[in-house]
């Protein structure tokens, strides 16, 4: 009950509000001794030093001098620059990256942004419960430049290692459209056989249609190679796509509808994903789902169609 009550009470807070009345800082202590230039929002940085040009309007990478939170996280913008976050970027307002096809940080990461997460699913099949799951890592090394590594798990059962990269090639100035591309490569073992090397390479795009609304796609081909002692055979080709839509309904919580495909010869996977992305603080994201899987090669003794939930733990740095 404590959950529903968190979330129905973060809906009903209005979404990329800019007129929010002043206020005192949401969390920290700001300091006492700070000057007599004019803090409209009590935020205890001047109204100067937030519209940087003054020209009574936030522009890209300013904070606003009316909300003492810019970004809408939690954190007031004094607290964010005592902490070194960013206090007019929250990943909700961002482009929302999708959660069981993610990408590595969100497009235009900027150096030094760095995110552990964790990511759990579980199919209702017939037979014994399978949970995948798979903790990663992820950091911008330079603007616009991020990398990621994951160990995937079935159980207990260790099954993949996966490393990404991922840079944004180019973004509009009002930060509407965007597009970037990304490359996978996963390591996959078998017990008592070849080990599989699976490669993705794919073109990702962005845009954002209204205030709340965005869609996130992305697509490109996907080969695994078996290596066998003459050579590296090519066992498994497929193109992958995935579209995304998310409508933010506060600052703090989105929701949103993704649609994975991977359509080879061996037929078409497909995932539709209801989500919820809920901003818990200006460090943690929850990712919650559930929604259909259709297998074409399904585990023995198992349904090509099942329901599938999953869950994302974000954490950043």
């Amino acid at each position: 009950m404590r959950v529903v009550s968190l979330l129905l009470s973060l809906s009903a807070a209005p979404a990329f509000a800019q007129d929010d009345p002043p206020g005192p800082p949401r969390s920290g202590s700001p300091p006492t001794d700070v000057d007599d230039d004019t803090d409209s929002d009590g935020d205890q940085l001047p109204d100067e030093a937030e519209d940087a040009d003054d020209d009574g309007r936030r522009d890209f990478h300013e904070t606003d001098p009316h909300k003492a939170d810019t970004d809408g996280d939690g954190a007031s913008d004094w607290l964010e620059q005592q902490l070194g976050t960013d206090p007019t970027k929250n990943s909700l307002l961002e482009f929302p990256e999708p959660m069981a096809f993610d990408m590595v940080r969100g497009f235009g990461a900027k150096k030094g942004e760095f995110e552990a997460n964790v990511l759990a699913r579980m199919a209702t099949r017939q037979g014994p419960a399978e949970l995948v799951w798979a903790p990663e890592i992820e950091v911008a090394i330079v603007d616009n430049f991020a990398v990621e590594l994951e160990a995937g798990f079935s159980n207990s059962t260790f099954h993949g290692l996966k490393v990404g990269l991922q840079g944004t090639l180019g973004m509009n100035e009002a930060h509407t459209l965007t597009h970037g591309i990304q490359a996978l490569a996963e390591w996959l073992p078998h017990d008592g056989g070849p080990d599989d090397l699976s490669t993705t390479l794919l073109y990702m795009g962005a845009v954002r249609l209204a205030p709340r609304w965005s869609l996130v796609g992305m697509i490109g081909p996907e080969l695994v190679f078996t290596p066998r002692a003459e050579a590296d055979v090519l066992t498994h080709t497929a193109l992958v796509t995935n579209l995304s839509a998310f409508y933010a309904v506060s600052d703090t919580l989105t929701v949103g509808l993704e649609n994975n495909v991977a359509t080879g010869f061996h037929g078409a996977f497909y995932r539709l994903m209801p989500q919820t992305h809920l901003q818990v603080n200006h460090r943690l994201r929850i990712q919650a789902g559930f929604g259909l899987l259709v297998d074409p090669e399904p585990p023995e003794e198992a349904r090509k169609v099942a329901g599938e939930g999953a869950l994302r733990v974000i954490t950043e740095f």
